[in-house]
């Protein structure tokens, strides 16, 4: 009985992986149970002892068909397994190709990604250091300008401080000098009573006598004085910032 494309068992018990291996055990199994070799000629007495046994020669011949209807059996089935590897090995190729184009493609997009992304890293990493050059650029601008604007007011203080310094100098001065002003104001008030308190009259007459030889005298004014000791004082006892001698005392 000879096996059918349905009738082989290894077909459903095992993968296309593992068809070849299957096939080379069977194989394997009828080349064992195949006849060996014919055997060489001999000679006739040996055929007549042999011609007893040709019936059996017969049941052997048939025997001997019925491993090679199932070697032909295996044959088309291992043609079928072959034509079933080829398809998948196609398939496999196809989608190893398919596949290896796919990884291109990914490469080349990741790689066009990559490109941008360095021409865009590039690119902001020239605007921060142009940013940071313009920074420094202000910053140096704005030192220059403290610095003059500090040295500015450096020399305007100093010059303030001895402005100053100057004036407390003056006012020293002027100081000083008012003493003076007042101790000499003071001298000239008590020299002008001394001479009022002096020019008192004691004769009869004194004052015609005074004025004939004095003209210069008006009035009689005592102690040979130019003025009258009213209309004196008042321009004595003014100092000459114009405040009283008696506030400066």
């Amino acid at each position: 009985m000879t096996l059918g494309h349905s009738e082989v068992p290894w077909q459903r018990q095992f993968g296309p992986d593992s068809l070849l291996l299957t096939y080379e055990n069977h194989a394997s199994e009828s080349e064992s149970e195949a006849p060996s070799a014919a055997p060489p000629l001999r000679s006739g007495a040996q055929n007549h002892t042999l011609a007893g046994g040709v019936g059996a020669g017969v049941g052997a011949a048939a025997q001997r068909e019925r491993p090679a209807a199932e070697q032909g059996g295996w044959r088309n089935s291992w043609r079928r397994v072959e034509a079933q590897l080829e398809v998948h090995a196609e398939v496999t190729e196809q989608r190893l190709q398919a596949v290896e184009q796919l990884g291109l493609e990914r490469e080349a997009a990741l790689q066009r990604k990559l490109t941008q992304e360095q021409h865009e890293t590039n690119r902001v990493l020239a605007a921060c250091k142009r940013q940071i050059q313009e920074i420094r650029r202000e910053q140096q601008r704005a030192e220059h300008s403290n610095r003059v604007w500090i040295e500015f007011h450096q020399k305007r203080a100093y010059d303030n401080w001895m402005r100053v310094c100057s004036l407390e100098r003056t006012l020293e001065e002027e100081r000083r000098e008012t003493g003076r002003l007042r101790q000499l104001v003071g001298v000239s008030v008590k020299l002008i009573e001394f001479q009022f308190s002096r020019g008192s009259p004691t004769c009869s007459d004194p004052d015609t006598d005074d004025s004939a030889s004095h003209p210069h005298l008006n009035n009689g004014s005592p102690s040979g004085l130019a003025t009258p000791l009213n209309n004196l004082r008042p321009d004595v006892s003014t100092s000459l910032i114009g405040r009283p001698i008696y506030a400066l005392q």
